[in-house]
């Protein structure tokens, strides 16, 4: 665990100075927020390291932790709500009716890509491995054969906070403005609104499963081999 707690820190470091590097190529503050961005999506991941300690030290403080840790999930992924800022007449220029397109070798567009996909790739891991962590010292115990229905709550429950925090702008401490949260999302929920939570919730569940699929496979795999 220290040497995956040392490798987020040396991530998040990294990320925060290619992103001031980014944004003095690119002059876009949305570089500097990425950084931000990126420190909220690693803050699941200690959270989910300390709640292995405080099962075994302090396991009145799990369910506490527990609920800290799904205020801040959301923003592993959220991230990657980041791509609706890159703009396509940057990357090409489309041509008349059949003619093919332009597509622009421009420097500094492919660099604010880069630096988006790196940002949504390394929140998408954050997230593997948060919940990884969580799974296996909470949910595992806690729902035994029903783990993965609840794993799907938690992706749904986290669909439904990207989704207010994109659209509404709250955050994952405005949970003490509760009542101010409900009023903005009853005020214009919508079929989009369904669409958006339910694709993004399929979206991290879907990711996460590939993940366990993989790790078990390979588990199974060393398993035989040593068998043989």
């Amino acid at each position: 665990m220290k040497r995956l707690i040392f490798l987020l820190l040396v991530i998040v470091i990294g990320y925060a100075l290619f992103s001031a590097s980014v944004f003095l190529v690119v002059g876009d503050g949305l570089h500097i927020m990425l950084a931000w961005n990126l420190f909220l999506a690693v803050v699941p991941c200690f959270v989910g390291f300390s709640l292995v300690k405080l099962r075994q030290d302090h396991p009145n403080a799990v369910i506490p932790v527990f609920l800290v840790w799904m205020l801040f999930l959301p923003n592993s992924f959220y991230i990657v709500t980041d791509f609706i800022y890159i703009d396509q007449s940057s990357f090409f220029i489309p041509g008349a009716m059949y003619q093919p397109g332009e597509y622009l070798a421009d420097f500094a567009s492919y660099l604010a890509f880069f630096h988006i996909l790196l940002g949504a790739l390394l929140g998408v891991f954050c997230f593997i491995v948060s919940l990884s962590y969580v799974k296996r010292c909470c949910l595992d115990l806690w729902f035994k054969r029903h783990v993965w229905l609840a794993i799907a709550v938690i992706c749904g429950l986290s669909g439904l906070a990207i989704y207010i925090g994109r659209f509404h702008r709250f955050n994952s401490w405005d949970i003490f403005n509760f009542v101010r949260i409900i009023e903005a999302l009853v005020a214009e929920i919508s079929w989009f609104t369904a669409f958006f939570v339910l694709s993004f919730g399929f979206i991290q569940f879907f990711v996460y499963w590939i993940y366990a699929f993989v790790e078990k496979s390979i588990i199974n795999d060393k398993k035989s081999e040593f068998s043989d």
